[in-house]
């Protein structure tokens, strides 16, 4: 077998991009040449492969923006020297972002990204499906699921200047504006159409109806390189259109009157229960909107990208930790959204608690989100120990008649004995509630303490659940599902590279050996 490895690593060696490819780095490390443009890089690789000819993909091209007030320079309209803007973009599975520029009230976005959408549709009736959503709809679904929405961001980040490069390096990226665009409604514009966005965080508040400006975005099919003309009117998208968004904001309505009877039923039980702030149905995510809590977990499949539950604990944990809070110092209760959290690269407890759910959730695991008090210093949200006591949420797993309490913050896990038994080095004091996608849990223990809590959700006398189809239909923080990979311009992500680099020395050594 050594053999072998010595007569691949000779083969490689001797390939020229390798040899290029080891001299441009070489130069890099020792400092004695700049860092080589994308292009040189780039040649250097295999081309991006073609589109495959059975997939229908989406072409979105990203155009200027608009009345960014928010980010007004000195001089007006002028762009600013102190930060940029860039438009982060997710949908169906993809995660892209485009090139930096200049904050200015009209910045100048650009950039054009071809996402996968779906197989190509053989008839008109196919296209009818993929349009009402009939495509996507399980058989044990009533009703059709609308299509995935893109989801746009807008995020600010710092200009370093030599002159100030400290101050600069101790700013952050921050969430400018939040919007989402049903890709039906934009085939019907073939110039493009603006999308109206709500301004993020705390200045969402300030601003009229929380306005934050607009984007230009331009939409097109597209299979192999040519653009498709779709067998379906402009009328007919339409009408596909508004009665999605009528049955969405039904749904929203009868989940929130659900919710009410829901917890005035949970009030009666105890007088305690009025008073008992844990118990979360609702958050408000970085634009203000009131979401259910269970949809902030989605499960997500990290693929490649991490290994196992441990791994994902660790990549949650590696993620700041950032205690929000407004002017005056007080903390803000606001839930960022997986889309906003991934691209900001920071979050809240609440925030890391639902990413590392989702996660294991996605490794197939029974896994909740936890809402409760921790001991410790309450100035110190990532502290394990200590007098006093704060609003925390953490994750559990259960299954096998084991009971597993994981913290986002540090990845730390702690293995409760056989019946649920607490260990003193357990940091959590009480429980109030605990939900996931599917399920939302309340403790009906008038003594909500972590050492009294039961673990068996099923028990209807320790905990009070949620009719999961009424879960079912909450409208969704952001539609589309959960990616962990992200890549920016026009070309295959990340994770598409690697797998495509992989391939190729795959083909190599085959060759090596068939020779």
């Amino acid at each position: 077998m050594s053999d072998h490895l010595e007569e691949l690593r000779s083969k490689l060696k001797s390939d020229p991009a390798y040899s290029s490819l080891l001299e441009k780095v070489s130069s890099m490390i020792s400092g004695s040449a700049s860092a080589p443009p994308a292009s040189s890089l780039s040649s250097l690789l295999s081309p991006p492969p073609p589109l495959d000819p059975s997939t229908v993909y989406l072409r979105c091209s990203i155009g200027a923006g608009a009345a960014f007030t928010t980010h007004l320079s000195s001089s007006g309209s002028a762009p600013s020297r102190l930060s940029s803007l860039h438009v982060s973009l997710a949908f169906a599975g993809c995660r892209r972002s485009t090139p930096p520029t200049p904050a200015c009230m009209a910045p100048q976005f650009a950039g054009e990204f071809t996402l996968p959408l779906c197989p190509l549709p053989p008839s008109a009736q196919a296209w009818g499906d993929l349009l009402s959503g009939a495509a996507a709809r399980p058989a044990s679904a009533a009703e059709p699921s609308p299509p995935p929405r893109l989801h746009l961001l807008v995020l600010s980040t710092p200009t370093a200047s030599a002159a100030d490069h400290a101050s600069y390096a101790r700013t952050k990226r921050e969430l400018v504006a939040s919007g989402s665009l049903d890709w039906r409604s934009a085939l019907a514009c073939p110039d493009g159409a603006f999308v109206e966005l709500s301004a993020c965080g705390a200045a969402g508040g300030f601003l009229a109806a929380g306005a934050a400006g607009s984007i230009k975005v331009r939409l097109s099919l597209v299979q192999r390189s040519e653009d498709l003309t779709l067998p379906v009117g402009a009328d007919e998208i339409a009408g596909y259109v508004a009665r999605d968004e009528q049955r969405t904001a039904e749904n929203a309505r009868d989940f929130y009157l659900y919710a009410k009877d829901w917890w005035r039923a949970f009030q009666e039980l105890s007088p305690l229960h009025a008073t008992r702030p844990g118990v979360r149905i609702f958050a408000s995510d970085e634009t203000g909107t009131n979401r259910s809590a269970c949809t902030y977990v989605r499960p997500a499949s990290a693929g490649r990208l991490v290994d196992s539950p441990r791994h994902a604990a660790r990549f949650v944990s590696l993620l700041p930790f950032e205690r929000r809070s407004g002017v005056g110092g007080r903390r803000v209760e606001q839930w960022q959204s997986w889309h906003a959290l991934l691209a900001r690269g920071r979050g809240d407890v609440e925030d890391h608690a639902n990413l590392l759910c989702s996660l294991l959730r996605g490794f197939g695991m029974d896994s909740y989100v936890c809402l409760g008090e921790a001991r410790g210093d309450p100035d110190d949200l990532s502290s394990g120990g200590g007098g006093g006591r704060r609003e925390h949420a953490w994750v559990v797993t259960v299954g096998d008649g084991e009971v597993t309490f994981t913290e986002s913050l540090t990845g730390q896990r702690y293995e409760l004995g056989r019946g649920g038994q607490v260990g003193a080095e357990v940091p959590y004091a009480s429980v109030a509630c605990v939900y996931s996608d599917v399920a939302f849990y309340a403790n009906k223990a008038d003594d909500d303490s972590v050492e009294k809590a039961s673990w068996n959700f099923k028990d209807v006398r320790a905990w009070k659940s949620m009719d999961p189809e009424a879960i079912k239909v909450a409208p969704p923080t952001v539609e589309c599902e959960p990616t962990l990979t992200a890549g920016s311009g026009g070309g295959p992500s990340p994770e598409d590279q690697a797998l495509a680099l992989e391939e190729e020395l795959r083909g190599m050594i085959r060759g090596a050996r068939e020779d």
